[in-house]
């Protein structure tokens, strides 16, 4: 059977947890320490040439952290995070198609969610991708992960989306739950894929991966994505970058197409 990698290893991949014990400066931290550059939040479609610097990390990870020779890459959508002109984080959304089913509906079953919550499939959305560089500093690796989720939940809401599913370890889990108060539910019920999977360490190892959701509209979500922008705010000089939406709108209209769930028939992908 094989070994799933050491926790230093999975905290080096998804990473916020800390802090860790890191014995001497990496060329990163170094550059960290001694200056202090802007974090950019790239928000991009497919075909950015950030989405591809965030696929490339996130291949790059993967690889050394699961043995995984190949991402799946069916998204829409990356956040790409940037520090001075060293790329950080990754994390990918994919929209619901009728004719192109969700990564976890592929592997597990279609409408996996279907007695957790009450939505139609184009409100739905899979998050995958996650990943942050090996030598991105300790004290950074939670930041960076809050840059990642604030992005992507600018991207959802702004798209009428109501609802975050996602394939994870346990351990991502409960560091989203317990250190930055995401009120991440399990799918208890569908927990067995259905389809052939990779065979890397994401996969194989002794504890499998589990769906996960997260409710956009949950009132506990609302208010730590709150809590993130407060601190964002008010954090190192921080940047948002979106290129993801193609034409102007005044803010009324906005919120009337995220109420209808229109948003995804405006904006071009």
């Amino acid at each position: 059977m094989k070994m799933m990698p050491s926790e230093l290893q999975e905290k080096q991949l998804i990473a916020p947890i800390h802090p860790l014990d890191l014995e001497t400066h990496s060329n990163l931290e170094t550059a960290f320490l001694l200056t202090q550059a802007t974090f950019s939040v790239h928000l991009v479609k497919k075909g950015d040439i950030y989405y591809q610097k965030g696929r490339d990390l996130a291949q790059d990870v993967y690889r050394q952290v699961w043995k995984t020779e190949r991402l799946v890459d069916s998204n829409d959508y990356g956040i790409v995070i940037e520090y001075g002109d060293q790329i950080l984080g990754n994390m990918n959304i994919q929209l619901r198609q009728e004719d192109n089913l969700l990564k976890s509906e592929v592997f597990f079953k279609p409408e996996h969610w279907k007695g957790y919550f009450d939505a139609s499939p184009m409100e739905t959305v899979e998050i995958s991708g996650i990943a942050i560089a090996q030598d991105t500093p300790s004290e950074i690796r939670q930041l960076v992960m809050m840059l990642l989720l604030h992005g992507g939940w600018t991207i959802t809401r702004s798209l009428g989306i109501r609802f975050w599913s996602t394939i994870q370890h346990r351990m991502l889990y409960l560091m989203l739950t317990r250190r930055l108060g995401l009120s991440f539910l399990p799918n208890e019920g569908v927990t067995c894929p259905s389809a052939q999977i990779p065979s890397d360490d994401y996969w194989q190892g002794a504890e499998p991966p589990r769906i996960y959701y997260l409710d956009l509209e949950n009132f506990q979500t609302l208010q730590t994505f709150n809590l993130f922008f407060c601190y964002l705010m008010v954090e190192n000089n921080i940047q948002f970058l979106p290129r993801f939406q193609s034409h102007s709108l005044a803010f009324k209209g906005f919120c009337k197409m995220v109420k209808e769930n229109k948003c995804s028939e405006k904006i071009a992908v």
